[in-house]
């Protein structure tokens, strides 16, 4: 039996002593408390998994799409895990979108930019912009304390709360878990002036193997999708392993461009 084989077992007859523990009462509070957020998220994890994956031409999507009490009560619970390399903020691929930005942004180094970060998370590419003195909103459904104290970066938890149009929509791994993708754009739109950029980053779903539920991607797109829906946008290619693909089969799609919607394309999705 291999090495990775008999750490598996343990960690499986670990987790279930735990449990067993944890039923009895006998571990203490706060340790009873994780098993129990563990175990609630789990269950979410379980549910959302068996939901359906309904395929449309260029994306797919789950069905029925969970509500946004479902949503808010798994990212609120998931807090203490997404924090986890707060001591990392700034990842490869950060700089990355950074450097890219520089390049198809003409703007972005010749004057200070006020960009959105839609799902910011662990919010590298706000730090990233706040140090060259961009103005950047933090979006998510919780607030990362380890970055209150930078300049230039404000923190929110609801668009509604959003009374200012943006330069920039930034939306890292963060477009695949919103519930309702037409009203997402219908939003971005509502804070955009008429030169708005956008740059997203997705899975990309071309290959068949990954058009698979995975908790809580919600969409799953092509970059068919977004040509189609940008059909000015100016950047439009799969990345893998932090290169640009030559073909469909990268890991990612990254995108940028104007943001104009193809209205003919968009009143088709659903």
């Amino acid at each position: 039996m291999s090495f990775n084989k008999i750490l598996n077992i343990q960690l499986i007859i670990y987790n279930k002593l735990l449990r067993i523990l944890n039923f009895l009462k006998i571990l203490p509070k706060e340790k009873r408390k994780k098993i129990n957020l563990k175990i609630k998220l789990e269950k979410m994890d379980r549910f959302f998994k068996s939901l359906n994956l309904v395929h449309n031409e260029t994306y797919c999507r789950v069905d029925p799409m969970p509500d946004e009490v479902f949503f808010s009560e798994y990212y609120s619970s998931n807090v203490e895990e997404d924090f986890k390399l707060k001591q990392l903020p700034i990842r490869k691929r950060d700089l990355e979108h950074y450097d890219l930005t520089k390049k198809l942004f003409s703007e972005f180094e010749k004057t200070k930019i006020n960009i959105l970060n839609f799902g910011s998370g662990h919010a590298g590419f706000s730090i990233l912009c706040s140090l060259n003195n961009h103005k950047v909103t933090n979006l998510d459904y919780f607030i990362n304390q380890d970055i209150l104290n930078y300049k230039n970066i404000k923190n929110i938890t609801d668009i509604k709360m959003i009374n200012e149009k943006f330069d920039l929509i930034y939306a890292s791994h963060s477009l695949e878990h919103v519930s309702c993708i037409k009203k997402t754009f219908e939003k971005f739109g509502n804070i955009s002036h008429e030169n708005t950029k956008f740059f997203f980053e997705v899975p990309n779903c071309f290959i068949e193997t990954k058009k698979k539920i995975k908790s809580t991607h919600t969409y799953y797109f092509t970059r068919n999708f977004f040509n189609n829906l940008f059909p000015q946008n100016k950047y439009c290619e799969a990345w893998k392993k932090s290169k640009k693909s030559d073909d469909e089969n990268g890991d990612v799609i990254r995108v940028f461009g104007d943001f104009k919607l193809n209205y003919d394309f968009y009143n088709k999705i659903n």
